[in-house]
């Protein structure tokens, strides 16, 4: 029979913690949880009470660092002084829970936690751009990409602030359930479709003093015909502008070029297909867009690390058909 513990979310706060961090995690992951849900979300502490946040923000805590022992996934909320240091307690809790597996996720500013808890040595990782050079000059070891919306290393991720946690928390969603569960749990925060971590962030970009307003229509309608063979003349054209001013504007807008979006929405609406249905991988690779069915298994494979088979075999909810 199906095993349906659900999987254990562990949020560590400390004091001078981040409010909204604390709410995003538990809006994208505990609609899953609800009765024969996926995820279980608890937020801890070094110990229970009261807990002061920034400003005049508090929670009380009904948790410790007991909660880590059987949690899944251990997410490190940031705070608003990314120098104050870390407990003890934390720091060990941390490496324990490190050394037996767990997920780690540093949300911003938390990443810092995990590195005063020795767990960053060598390791690549993100956080808001405004703290990038300050994690580059407290921890010389580590590899920082200030760019990244989240990174991934091994079972360590790091995302760049709020945002990019969120799009960290759908990605992780995605993994475990596949796109339909992602899909579900940003439509039930009333959040876009995830963006994938090598978006960058988007950093002291000037107003720009024309508006291209048509590029949301333009991604509509590739959205709307993700199977055709899509030029940058055509989608240039659609747009009203020459070729370089529309990869120059997409690229503004998304912060990736339109050959990796478009890649990303046809295996989006792939992973949909075989989750949903039983269409032969010919014929979802011709219908998104892909050249072959080889193609398509390649992308899928370097998304995924599974091909079309196991990927349905893991997430798909009809009778599979030999892929």
């Amino acid at each position: 029979m199906p095993d349906h513990t659900p999987h254990e979310v562990a949020v560590v706060v400390q004091p001078g913690v981040l409010p909204f961090d604390v709410a995003a995690v538990e809006q994208v992951f505990s609609p899953l949880g609800e009765p024969g849900g996926t995820y279980r979300v608890r937020v801890c502490g070094d110990q229970v009470g009261p807990l002061t946040g920034t400003a005049s923000y508090g929670m009380q805590l009904v948790h410790d660092l007991a909660v880590l022992r059987d949690a899944g996934t251990i997410m490190l909320a940031g705070v608003a002084d990314p120098t104050s240091g870390v407990s003890p307690k934390i720091a060990a809790a941390l490496r324990s829970a490190s050394a037996r597996g767990a997920r780690i996720v540093g949300i911003g500013t938390g990443v810092f936690a995990l590195g005063q808890s020795g767990l960053l040595a060598g390791r690549r990782v993100t956080t808001h751009w405004r703290y990038s050079d300050l994690l580059r000059r407290t921890f010389p070891s580590v590899r920082v990409d200030a760019t990244a919306l989240f990174v991934e290393d091994g079972r360590l991720f790091t995302s760049a602030g709020l945002a990019g946690g969120i799009d960290l928390y759908l990605e992780l969603v995605r993994r475990d359930h596949g796109v339909m569960a992602a899909t579900t749990a940003a439509r039930y925060a009333v959040l876009s479709p995830p963006r994938s971590g090598d978006q960058t962030q988007l950093v002291d970009r000037p107003v720009p003093v024309r508006s291209y307003a048509g590029l949301a229509a333009v991604r509509a309608w590739m959205l709307d015909h993700l199977g055709e063979p899509l030029t940058l003349d055509l989608l240039a054209t659609k747009a009203c502008l020459s070729r370089r001013q529309f990869a120059r504007v997409f690229r503004s807008e998304t912060g990736v070029s339109p050959w990796q979006w478009l890649l990303a929405e046809r295996l989006r609406e792939a992973c949909r297909l075989l989750e949903t249905t039983d269409h032969p991988v010919e014929y979802v690779a011709q219908r998104c867009g892909f050249a072959t069915a080889a193609s398509f298994r390649m992308h899928l494979r370097r998304e995924t690390g599974m091909n079309p088979s196991a990927y349905r075999a893991s997430f798909g909810t009809t009778t599979a058909v030999a892929s």
